[in-house]
């Protein structure tokens, strides 16, 4: 059975996020009227894009799967495997990762010849914790209980 959780939202990434969507749609309309036929046409397509692309982080989630966390940020897409899983911990990096809040756990875990690390933040972190640790038992969790 899998449950989701979806990602904390801070208002100034979701605002710098539909920021760009309606700049980009401004510049392209305020250039619509200088656009041949085409031009108007792959003018049209460029908004529908960059508003998709824009916008589509907005729906950031972290799923527990049977045997794995999926991570779903716009067209980005990661599976860790809970055996793969080595710990998790605070974190308060600015890098870019599927965490629409700069609240945020850092999941580490084996991949390949080496650790990697994925940025995480779930909105109801106690709960995302809970179903972490009965999937991935193993796991060492370095976060203070938020309740």
């Amino acid at each position: 059975m899998s449950t989701t959780h979806v990602s904390r939202r801070d208002a100034w990434i979701v605002a710098a996020l539909v920021g760009g969507a309606v700049f980009t749609v401004v510049v392209v309309i305020g250039a619509l009227p200088y656009a041949s036929g085409p031009e108007a046409v792959v003018l049209l397509g460029a908004i529908g894009l960059s508003v998709a692309l824009a916008l589509w982080p907005l729906d950031t989630r972290y799923t527990f799967e049977d045997d794995a966390l999926r991570i779903v940020s716009g067209p980005m897409r990661w599976r860790v495997p809970y055996a793969a899983m080595r710990s998790i911990a605070r974190s308060g990096s600015w890098l870019s990762s599927p965490a629409l809040s700069l609240v945020r756990l850092d999941l580490r875990f084996d991949r390949g010849r080496g650790e990697r690390s994925i940025l995480i933040s779930p909105e109801r972190e106690a709960a995302f914790l809970d179903t972490l640790r009965a999937r991935a038992p193993r796991i060492a969790v370095d976060v203070p209980d938020p309740r």
